[in-house]
């Protein structure tokens, strides 16, 4: 399964993919939670700064999900697939320093293809920015908790192990 993250400030986020690569550990029974496996990648100046893979490794190697931070639409726009599942923050820098709202684009990219709405979540610390009658569901930053039980969730739904 491949998460995309879209994320300005995607060193502080990679926290996320850890985190769900514990829940993961705490839920397989011990025999299994000893073959699980991180693997992280960083190249900055890329289009994907970081990616974060986690597989079981051992007799029947299996990747479990694949996270992907990206730092723009476009690059979101020219990997994310129906499969995917999509956390976008909604929230910029503007050239000023102030933070503005990507909203109307990142519905531009969701509404474009034929994305999943249950498979996109935003996750911003400015939810108020969010009108409500948006076709995008979402989560506040300190609501992080959640998200990783909503990964872990869609996770389970597609595994063989679950």
């Amino acid at each position: 399964m491949k998460i995309i993250h879209l994320e300005d400030e995607w060193p502080k986020a990679r926290s996320l993919a850890h985190q769900l690569h514990d829940r993961i550990f705490e839920f397989l029974p011990p025999e299994s939670a000893v073959e699980l496996d991180l693997v992280e990648e960083e190249d900055a100046s890329s289009r994907i700064p970081s990616k974060i893979v986690v597989s079981l490794v051992g007799r029947r190697p299996a990747p479990i999900f694949e996270y992907l931070f990206v730092v723009d639409l476009d690059t979101l726009k020219d990997i994310a697939t129906p499969a995917d599942l999509v956390i976008v923050d909604i929230m910029r820098n503007d050239k000023s320093g102030r933070f503005v709202s990507i909203l109307p684009a990142v519905m531009e990219v969701f509404n474009s293809g034929e994305f999943s709405r249950d498979r996109w979540r935003y996750f911003s610390a400015y939810p108020e920015k969010v009108p409500a009658e948006c076709d995008l569901a979402g989560l506040t930053k300190k609501e992080h908790t959640k998200l990783i039980g909503f990964l872990f969730e869609k996770i389970c739904e597609q595994q063989p192990w679950t």
